[in-house]
């Protein structure tokens, strides 16, 4: 399994040049606009969404679906692997968000604006967006091993747009009767069972398939 983590993790590689000058310039435009943590925030749940399927686009390009399993290795263990680098990659993207929470702070002391203090609130709100790349990954995952990658990813972001319209719809019914920290437990919550069944369903659609 640490084979094919490391195989999906190369493939990232072929990015980090972009994925940096992307999130340098919205660094420095966040510091420009004093809303660095919103700037984090979108580059991470940009990484976590595109980088999770990047995997599925180039297996499909090299061909490697077509022989993996002439390797030594269970169909499920290759879908748990993909599992694992989703997980993986969203620790990346919270570590992310850490950090951009520090250049926050670092940027009330250079500048010495007015000082927010850190309650449990500010956190939830500010990390609170990131569980939504696990339940991105629970989302595409099946559909990207049930249609390929192509055709999958058109399920996915079709799919995705229902999800937003859902929770800004449930948003706007409960307004201020919640708080983020709230949220964030609920979300939390949901993430994990939808990324266990998920990885269920993944594993049994890839069993079906006929190599």
């Amino acid at each position: 399994m640490i084979g094919l983590l490391y195989k999906d993790v190369i493939y990232m590689k072929k990015m980090w040049k972009t994925v940096l000058l992307f999130s340098v310039f919205f660094i420095v435009f966040s510091f420009v606009q004093s809303n660095t943590i919103s700037a984090i925030s979108f580059i991470s749940i940009m990484i976590g969404g595109n980088f999770s399927m990047l995997p599925f686009s180039y297996d499909n390009y090299s061909k490697w679906n077509e022989y993996q399993y002439a390797f030594p290795v269970s169909k499920k263990t290759v879908v748990c692997s993909r599992y694992l680098f989703g997980l993986v990659l969203f620790g990346i993207c919270l570590l992310l968000n850490v950090v951009g929470l520090l250049l926050v702070q670092i940027e009330i002391l250079l500048f010495t604006r007015p000082y927010a203090p850190i309650t449990i609130q500010y956190v939830s709100a500010e990390i609170l967006p990131l569980f939504f790349i696990p339940i991105m990954q629970a989302i595409s995952f099946p559909l990207m091993y049930r249609f390929g990658a192509e055709k999958g990813r058109s399920y996915v972001i079709c799919a995705i747009a229902v999800i937003i319209a859902i929770v800004i719809s449930v948003i706007r019914i409960w307004g201020g009767e919640i708080t983020y920290s709230s949220v964030l437990i609920t979300l939390v919550g949901v993430a994990v069972v939808m990324y266990v069944l998920s990885m269920l369903l993944s594993i049994c659609i890839e069993k079906k398939k006929v190599q």
